[in-house]
């Protein structure tokens, strides 16, 4: 079956726009930009509190990419494994498990920093580590033990503090908490200024792409596409960076043409989110946990739009989501074999779940799962075959039942 076009299904197509398009297309070809990695996720936005039903899982996934490199990551279904037709369930769970302190890691221990007689809020996201520069002195932070009315004080640690390149430390500082680089913010910042100012400080031309979305009209739904090169978009973005930031808590898209762009980056942890761009002028993002609205203006808008419906071809979605028995439980690792979901189980193979220490040791000890169990994960970037078949990114692991 041939594949749609996004134009053929968007009622509207600015000639205007699609021309500038074009004559970038043809200008671009010897001067594309270096992409160190190239991110292929194509799932919706997935949150921390999942409401599980049964899943289906198809007995011969689809096309895979054959342009792509063996060292990229990719998603499952883009590993066309040989599965048969089965039904998988989980636990229904209406909320998320509260994980008991003594499986927490230092950081999620820590509270506010101190640093220069300032207070720093840990921001949402992680530093680009290319963006940390030079050691600035130390931060100091309480550290708690308990859950909500019973947490409380049980300690108070220093952390080494660096400058994030081209930030003032006034606003942005990054601290180092076992070996991991988090970035705090100051607590009176208004975080961001502008657009510009999000791009620096995580940045994000170097480590976000825009490769899949959906299209919208007048909020319904028209289609799930993919996008080879997003070249152009940042060229468009680049022409942006001194719109104000606008706070987009109370913002709507209802009654808006638009397309939702599908927001990943490992580098700077994120993962699932997205990145509205309006036919009226408007870019919204939750990429960051809180709206964030940008009036860009209809011509700009309207040319990432118009590029999109020109190159983008419509695609299945790829769930994030792994099936399989355990196979192994190591310090920073759980090992999950798909054999059981195999035509033939000599097919099999054991995808590596990374996770910190005590996150193995929740699942093993408290959640009380062992080897040979059969178990869902759902995780947030994608399979890194290179490095073993690696999972990382991940959201959460259930029980699962298997129904052939």
């Amino acid at each position: 079956m041939r594949k749609k076009k996004v134009s053929e299904v968007f009622d509207y197509l600015d000639e205007k726009y699609i021309e500038e398009v074009a004559l970038y297309k043809s200008e671009a070809k010897a001067h594309r930009r270096f992409r160190g990695w190239k991110w292929v996720g194509m799932a919706a936005c997935l949150t921390v509190v999942v409401l599980v039903g049964s899943i289906w899982v198809p007995k011969i996934l689809e096309e895979s990419n054959s342009s792509k490199k063996e060292d990229d990551w990719v998603t499952l279904a883009e590993m066309n494994r040989p599965y048969k037709e089965l039904k998988i369930y989980t636990d229904t769970r209406e909320i998320s498990i509260v994980w008991p302190s003594e499986y927490l890691s230092l950081a999620s221990k820590c509270g506010d920093m101190e640093f220069e007689g300032r207070t720093y809020v840990r921001s949402f996201g992680l530093p680009d580590k290319s963006m940390i520069g030079e050691m600035i002195g130390s931060a100091e932070s309480n550290i708690y033990e308990g859950l909500f009315e019973n947490r409380h004080i049980v300690d108070t640690q220093i952390f080494d503090a660096y400058k994030l390149k081209g930030i003032e430390e006034e606003n942005f500082i990054v601290v180092k908490i076992e070996d991991e680089a988090f970035l705090y913010q100051n607590e009176e910042y208004d975080f961001p200024a502008t657009f510009g100012e999000l791009i620096k400080v995580y940045n994000l031309t170097e480590n976000l792409e825009f490769d899949c979305f959906r299209v919208y009209q007048k909020d319904i739904e028209k289609g799930h596409f993919s996008l080879e090169e997003d070249d152009f978009i940042w060229k468009i973005l680049s022409k942006c960076k001194n719109v104000a930031f606008m706070d987009g808590t109370e913002w709507e898209r209802e009654n808006r043409n638009y397309l939702s762009f599908t927001v990943t980056s490992k580098e700077i942890g994120v993962g699932n989110k997205v990145f509205y761009v309006t036919e009226d002028g408007y870019i919204w993002t939750n990429m960051f946990e809180f709206g964030m609205l940008f009036e860009i203006g209809e011509e700009f808008a309207n040319q990432i739009i118009s590029y999109a419906m020109k190159y983008g071809v419509e695609t299945k979605e790829a769930p994030k989501r792994l099936e399989g028995t355990i196979a192994e439980f190591g310090d920073d690792y759980i090992l999950v074999s798909d054999a059981i979901l195999c035509e033939n189980p000599e097919d099999g193979i054991t995808f590596k779940v990374s996770m910190h220490t005590l996150s193995v040791r929740f699942y093993e000890e408290y959640m009380k799962m062992k080897v040979g169990d059969l178990v869902s994960v759902n995780y947030m970037y994608g399979i890194d075959i290179a490095a073993g078949n690696e999972v990382t990114g991940v959201i959460e692991i259930e029980e699962a039942y298997l129904e052939e």
